[in-house]
């Protein structure tokens, strides 16, 4: 007897690896942007006291209120209706910590002409590359996730998603693309 075939589309689920990278994000957000601050402070040689402390704390907590709520309704979101990702809405906390760097009068740094392009209000070099850049597991969740959804998307195309958008089993061309995959007119 052979082996079973193997799901198009396992476990775990796409949305329940949203939940997860929603409450990692949860736990990580408001302090990876206070360390931000604190690392950029120290590195330019100014003392972190207290005031610095608090200064940071905060810009960690309005951070947060400002980008979870995008972060858990895009993570809550069905695949094919995200127009953005998290690390796009992720990005959206890093002017918090470069206010907290300019109230506490931290000269910007010298960053690269890509990087200064692309991100020209980080002016302290502070815009996460990757997920991981909020720690290992928000790293390892977000490629999951990321891997997930792709499978999402791939199920679809092929017709065997267990879980449409629509609750009834997706056909090519029911997510905008022709059967060949190519957008639909």
């Amino acid at each position: 007897m052979g082996a079973a075939p193997e799901d198009p589309c396992p476990e775990p689920s796409f949305a329940e690896l949203g939940r997860r990278l929603a409450d990692a994000l949860d736990a990580t957000l408001a302090g990876f942007v206070e360390g931000c601050v604190l690392a950029r402070l120290a590195e330019a040689g100014r003392p972190v006291d207290e005031a610095a402390r608090d200064r940071a704390r905060r810009a960690g907590r309005a951070a947060a209120e400002a980008v979870l709520p995008r972060l858990h309704e895009l993570l809550a979101a069905d695949a094919a209706s995200q127009a953005t990702t998290p690390l796009a809405l992720v990005r959206r906390a890093i002017p918090f910590a470069t206010a907290a760097l300019a109230d506490l009068e931290v000269e910007p740094v010298p960053r690269d002409p890509f990087r200064r392009a692309r991100f020209p209000e980080d002016h302290y070099d502070l815009v996460p590359g990757s997920m991981a850049a909020l720690g290992a597991e928000v790293g390892e969740l977000a490629i999951a996730w990321g891997a997930a959804k792709a499978r999402v998307h791939r199920c679809r195309q092929a017709g065997s998603d267990p879980h449409p958008p629509s609750g009834g089993r997706a056909k090519p061309g029911s997510n905008g693309t022709t059967s060949s995959g190519r957008p639909s007119q």
